[in-house]
């Protein structure tokens, strides 16, 4: 006889009851709060609205005003010079002024001189603005730099015909600076003064600007020798021409290196402008080879 075939026990199921102590210490998984719809909607309109804010902030920054704007920018530049220069004439003046030694500043005259190649100074880094494409000085087919020199020289030399009265007692008679109200020599020669200085130092920093921008910044860093220079050479040709009485043959070389001056400002203001051109052109260029991307209004948003 075959012995019987007995069938597997069956698998024990655990008696019903509270669970055990090891099921009870078991991790337990708790789900991430999800985000409401109106916590969604809070988070859309903020985000919304930080880009229409930085769109808004970089539509300022890039905007360049017209050319009547900018005209009128400089304008307001060289009569905030003229109104800083004056006070200053008074406070030697009045022998408010001293060294760093506390000595007493006395020589209004030469005081006068040094600040006639200061605000020839002063202009160009009045109208310079680093967050304009154009760092302040605009892009034009008719140059427009020398139009900035030729605002802030008429206003400076309007200004300077009140000098010999601001001078007062300390003022040398014979000299150009005292000549500045009755001689028509003395006028031109401290007005082709200021403007040939203008004519440079705005050429010196739209070449610094230029390479830093265009080159290595260490070009600009070099490049700010000359510009040093130029700095102690219009106050020493300043001194030296408001000290001394007026003549034609000062005032004829002033004026033909006002002339010089003014054609290299000018060639300069054209260059840059056509590099700026080309530039745009090869970009334009380049973007027209990529693939098509619409833009965020044909996606559907809308700026204000």
């Amino acid at each position: 006889m075959q012995p019987l075939q007995q069938n597997p026990p069956a698998p024990r199921t655990p008696p019903p009851g509270p669970p055990s102590s090891e099921a009870t210490h078991a991790p337990q998984r708790i789900p991430a709060p999800q985000p409401t719809a109106a916590e969604l909607e809070a988070e859309r309109a903020a985000q919304k609205e930080e880009t229409e804010r930085l769109y808004e902030q970089i539509r300022k920054e890039a905007e360049v005003p017209s050319w009547r704007g900018d005209i009128l920018r400089a304008l307001g530049c060289a009569v905030f010079c003229v109104v800083l220069v004056w006070p200053l004439i008074l406070l030697v003046r009045w022998r408010l002024l001293h060294y760093d030694n506390l000595e007493i500043i006395e020589d209004t005259d030469i005081w006068a001189a040094i600040l006639a190649s200061l605000i020839s100074l002063m202009l160009p880094f009045l109208l310079l603005a680093p967050k304009r494409p154009d760092l302040g000085f605009r892009y034009s087919s008719v140059p427009f730099l020398p139009q900035i020199v030729v605002v802030g020289g008429a206003v400076h030399t309007v200004s300077m015909l009140v000098w010999p009265w601001l001078v007062g007692a300390d003022l040398v008679p014979g000299t150009v600076l005292a000549e500045l109200a009755s001689d028509p020599v003395a006028l031109v020669t401290a007005a082709a003064l200021v403007f040939t200085w203008s004519c440079v130092f705005l050429l010196l920093l739209v070449v610094i600007l230029l390479a830093s921008e265009r080159m290595k910044w260490i070009t600009g860093v070099i490049l700010l020798i000359p510009f040093l220079g130029a700095i102690f050479g219009a106050g020493l040709t300043a001194v030296r021409t408001f000290d001394n009485p007026p003549s034609i043959t000062a005032c004829l070389v002033w004026v033909l290196l006002g002339i010089v001056a003014l054609v290299l400002l000018t060639g300069m203001d054209l260059l840059r402008t056509h590099l700026h051109r080309r530039a745009q052109r090869r970009e334009s260029r380049w973007q027209a080879a990529l693939p098509y991307r619409p833009s965020l209004e044909e996606l559907g948003w809308k700026p204000r």
